[in-house]
């Protein structure tokens, strides 16, 4: 499981996008994504998202297009949480698991804010 766009607060339907993808690099579905030198790239942990990846990709040439779909504060997404959750609460800000698939219970540098926590999975908006 990675991000999962869960509810739009604005009753929009988003706009499936297609960027370059960074050569040597793949993607896969629901990774967080982020803009280096006019390509997607993954983010890292205290990166806030600027996209949510909607395909695997490899990116094994030049000029090859990553379907995205942008993220906006009003999108909430659904995710795998790791580590103990038992100290979080709505609202707190997470950081991004190591393959930006997800997030984690750290608090410093959050870039995810808590909405819900049910189990192992996260509702989260950015």
């Amino acid at each position: 499981m990675a991000f999962k766009l869960n509810t739009s607060l604005v009753f929009t339907t988003p706009s499936v996008e297609y960027i370059e993808g960074t050569l040597n690099e793949n993607f896969v579905y629901g990774e967080a994504l982020t803009i280096t030198d006019g390509k997607v790239t993954k983010c890292l942990g205290t990166e806030k998202p600027e996209f949510i990846s909607l395909g695997d990709i490899s990116c094994n040439e030049e000029q090859i297009l990553v379907p995205v779909v942008r993220v906006f504060g009003f999108y909430l997404f659904t995710c795998p949480i790791v580590g103990d959750v038992s100290g979080l609460s709505a609202g707190a800000r997470v950081t991004l698991n190591a393959d930006a698939t997800g997030v984690t219970t750290q608090t410093t540098g959050g870039v995810a804010q808590i909405v819900y926590i049910e189990g192992d999975v996260a509702t989260v908006k950015f």
